[in-house]
């Protein structure tokens, strides 16, 4: 398990700008060769897929940013005499204050009224249209910036080949697990993936440096129509799930939409020996008050093994959507612990 970085939370300017630089200078010259143990209420770092204090209703997980990657995210015609450059850069960050303990003032994602999770990230990519991708992306925010982190740079460093439905991505990236609402964590490996219709299967095969372990991952899911979907996961390895002791893991997630209303929610199960662990979580959110989205989410899980601890809470917050790339968000927790809130915003932005 990684324990969450409790270094400096405000970012500083010139981290800040010396990533956004050093991203600037590989497009550049890419273009020129053409081409701790956890408490009670600790999550580890980084364990969230759709950012659940965020937005908790449509959020697009990474592993669906893993897809888009692929040939088809930027397809659209530029038209005649126009030229489309295939490089992108851009940053995914977050900024905020909040009553959790050590986090006052915040520079990546807060999760559940419980921690950090969802890392601030500038990045490069790159797709030639002809079923080439790539992508690297860098902390900057406290999370991988932070005194005393055990998360390591890059974030992400991946290229991708599809052809066809299938694709496949070899490099550091999101694990496919669920929603990724538990299991948020990026390892070293290959991944395969394959959509057809509303099937999709993605298999991935990872090494952990941690406990230099292979760990493997797979999540197989189904679309019912464009406001359903069911999905089922499977891990093996010890240290599959933040290096615990846990060398089995399995889980179910699913989405159902509702006269503007939608729900998710998903169950991870872990195994050690006869100890167990369990996760749980439920959210509803309404999408139909233009900026306005309101939401409740109930969380919870228990780890007999004690790596994880114990924890509950429920969050009620709403979130405003106040530029196409800017959403602020404010919400309050009441957790098995303490009574939270928080206040952040969410900027994501691309060029």
């Amino acid at each position: 398990m990684r324990p969450a970085a409790e270094g400096r939370l405000r970012i500083r300017n010139d981290v800040f700008m010396a990533a956004l630089a050093a991203l600037a200078l590989c497009s550049l010259a890419s273009v020129s060769l053409a081409d701790g143990p956890a408490d009670e209420t600790a999550k580890p770092a980084g364990a969230t897929g759709s950012v659940a204090s965020a937005n908790p209703a449509a959020a697009p997980t990474e592993l669906d940013a893993q897809k888009a990657i692929a040939p088809g995210a930027d397809s659209k015609s530029p038209g005649p005499g126009l030229y489309t450059l295939p490089f992108k850069l851009g940053m995914d960050y977050y900024n905020g204050f909040s009553s959790v303990p050590g986090h006052s003032r915040f520079s990546d994602g807060l999760w559940a009224g419980s921690n950090l999770a969802a890392p601030s990230v500038g990045y490069a990519r790159f797709d030639d249209g002809r079923g080439n991708a790539m992508r690297v992306s860098v902390g900057i925010g406290g999370m991988y910036t932070g005194g005393g982190t055990t998360l390591n740079q890059p974030v992400e460093a991946y290229w991708q080949r599809t052809i066809g439905a299938t694709s496949v991505t070899i490099g550091k990236y999101w694990l496919p697990f669920g929603s990724q609402e538990w299991e948020y964590e990026t390892k070293p490996g290959v991944m395969l993936q394959w959509s057809a219709g509303p099937h999709s299967l993605a298999l991935s095969t990872n090494y952990n440096t941690t406990t230099h372990r292979i760990n493997t991952y797979a999540h197989a899911s189904r679309a019912f129509g464009r406001d359903a979907s069911l999905g089922l996961s499977f891990g093996g390895g010890k240290g599959l799930t933040y290096d615990s002791l846990h060398d089995v893991m399995w889980g179910v997630d699913a989405m159902y939409g509702f006269h503007g209303f939608r729900f998710t929610g998903e169950y991870v199960a872990a195994l050690r020996g006869s100890q167990g662990f369990g996760f749980t979580t439920g959210k509803v959110a309404y999408e139909r008050l233009g900026a306005w989205r309101p939401y409740v989410g109930v969380y919870s899980w228990n780890d007999q093994t004690g790596a994880f601890g114990r924890f509950r809470s429920q969050v009620y917050g709403m979130q405003y959507q106040i530029t196409p790339s800017t959403a602020i968000d404010t919400a309050i927790a009441p957790t098995s612990s303490r009574r939270t809130y928080w206040l952040q915003v969410h900027t994501s932005w691309e060029r």
